[in-house]
C-alpha cells in the first residue's frame, strides 16, 4: 500500500491488486512473446479468446503460427484449455472460432464455448497460473500482422489466479458444441486475409523486460469503476486509445458512456492535458462516424482529439493517467463492452510501463492527423 500512498491517487480497498511484473507488448511483438509463453508451459495453458483463426487456403497461416506449438504443449502433457466465443449474434465469428476450436480438440485440447446470449470479448492468456497475457489482440490475421494493438504480459500467481477463477465461472455456463441451429463452416473466406505485401503495419520496438508493478484485474464491470476512479483523481495528463467510443444521445438512459465523457470533460476544466485517439481506418466506416461524433463531443471543451493513420485499423483498448497508471484491456467504449460483455483488462500502476505505452501513443499520434481521414470527406 506505499506505492499508493506515494503516487498519490487513492484506489478504492475493495479493487483486488497484487504486487507483481510485467512487460507491455504491443503490435507485432505478441505473436513471438505468445509463442516463447506456449513453449515453455509445463502444466497447464488457459486461453478466452473472442476471435480464433485458421487459413488453411495459405501457405503461411497465421492460425498455424499459433496451434503447432499448442498441439507440441499437448503432446508434452500440457493441459489446453480454451473457452470460445459463440454468443449468436455473431454466428459466424463463432463458426469461425469452431474450426480452431476442432484444431484443438483432435489435438487433445479441451475446448468449451461461451453463453449464446452474452458476448465473451476477452483476449486472455493464463499460462502455468502464473503469467497472464491480457489486451486488445484476437488470434486473426490482421490482429496479428496489422493491427495496433496493446497488451500486457503479466508474472503473479496472484493475478493468474484470479483469471483463472474468473474463466471457471464462465465455464459453469458454458457449451461444449455451438447449437445445430448455428450451421456449419468448412474454412474463412479468403477476404478475411490479404497477400502480406498489401498489409500495413506500424514497427514499435519491444519491452526487453519485466518491470514491478501494483497490478489490479478489471474484468467486466470493474473496468468502469476502477476508470471512473482513475479520470476523477488524474492530476496532470490523460491519454486514450481506443478502438471504438459511442455517445448515447437519449438511447440508454443510464449508460457508462455518459459517465466517461463527463470525467474527461471535468478533467479539462480543471486543467489536466486530456488528449484521444480514436481509429479512422476505412475498414469500418461506420465506426469511424461514431467516433467522430464522440470526438467533437470532446472538441467542443477543448480536449486534443485525434484519428489515427487511416491505413491501419487501430484495434487497442488502453488509458494512460499522470505518466504512472496504465489501463490495457479488451473493453471499448461502447454501451454493451461497458455494460454487457464479458470483457478482461488490468490496470497497473509503473512508471516504466506508463512509460513505454506513451512513446507507443506518441508515435500513433505522429501518424494521425487531427482531421477526419479523407475517405471520410469525401464519402
Amino acid at each position: 500500500m506505499m506505492l499508493l500512498i506515494f503516487f498519490a491517487i487513492k484506489i478504492d480497498s475493495s479493487f483486488f491488486f497484487s504486487e507483481g511484473l510485467a512487460k507491455a507488448v504491443v503490435n507485432r511483438n505478441y505473436l513471438p512473446e505468445l509463442i516463447s509463453l506456449i513453449n515453455s508451459a509445463q502444466k497447464t495453458l488457459d486461453i478466452f479468446m473472442y476471435s480464433a483463426r485458421i487459413y488453411p487456403d495459405y501457405e503461411e497461416d497465421i492460425g498455424e503460427y499459433i496451434l503447432k506449438p499448442l498441439r507440441k504443449a499437448i503432446k508434452k502433457g500440457v493441459k489446453v484449455r480454451i473457452i470460445l466465443e459463440a454468443s449468436d449474434w455473431n454466428k459466424d465469428n463463432a463458426l469461425k472460432n469452431s474450426l480452431f476450436g476442432n484444431e484443438i480438440r483432435k489435438a487433445g485440447g479441451e475446448v468449451v464455448y461461451d453463453p449464446t446470449s452474452i458476448t465473451s470479448h476477452d483476449k486472455l492468456i493464463v499460462i502455468d497460473s502464473i503469467y497472464t497475457l491480457v489486451g486488445s489482440m484476437n488470434w486473426s490475421f490482421f490482429a496479428l500482422q496489422s493491427n495496433n494493438e496493446a497488451s500486457v504480459l503479466v508474472k503473479s500467481k496472484d493475478i493468474g489466479l484470479y483469471f483463472l477463477k474468473y474463466m471457471a465461472e464462465v465455464k459453469k455456463h458454458s457449451m461444449k458444441n455451438l447449437p445445430a441451429y448455428y450451421g456449419t463452416i468448412e474454412k474463412p473466406s479468403v477476404e478475411e486475409k490479404k497477400k502480406g505485401s498489401e498489409v500495413s503495419s506500424m514497427p514499435f520496438p519491444p519491452q526487453d523486460k519485466f518491470y514491478s508493478a501494483l497490478i489490479y484485474p478489471i474484468p467486466n464491470r470493474e473496468y468502469i469503476s476502477f476508470l471512473h476512479e482513475l479520470l476523477t483523481q488524474a492530476e496532470k495528463s490523460i491519454k486514450i486509445l481506443m478502438l471504438s467510443a459511442r455517445i448515447y444521445l437519449n438511447q440508454y438512459k443510464y449508460n457508462a458512456n455518459d459517465i466517461i465523457i463527463r470525467d474527461l470533460i471535468a478533467a479539462k476544466e480543471r486543467g489536466i492535458d486530456v488528449e484521444i485517439i480514436l481509429d479512422g481506418s476505412s475498414f469500418n466506416r461506420f465506426n469511424t462516424m461514431d467516433n467522430k461524433r464522440f470526438l467533437d463531443t470532446l472538441k467542443v471543451h477543448g480536449i486534443k482529439t485525434y484519428f489515427d493513420t487511416p491505413d491501419i485499423t487501430t484495434h487497442a483498448k488502453m488509458v494512460i493517467v499522470d505518466g504512472k497508471w496504465s489501463i490495457v484491456s479488451s473493453t471499448n467504449w461502447s454501451y454493451h463492452a461497458l455494460e454487457l460483455n464479458d470483457e478482461a483488462g488490468v490496470a497497473l500502476l509503473s512508471n516504466k510501463l506508463a512509460h513505454y505505452y506513451t512513446k507507443y501513443f506518441i508515435k500513433i499520434k505522429q501518424k494521425g492527423s487531427q482531421k477526419p481521414p479523407e475517405w471520410y470527406r469525401e464519402w
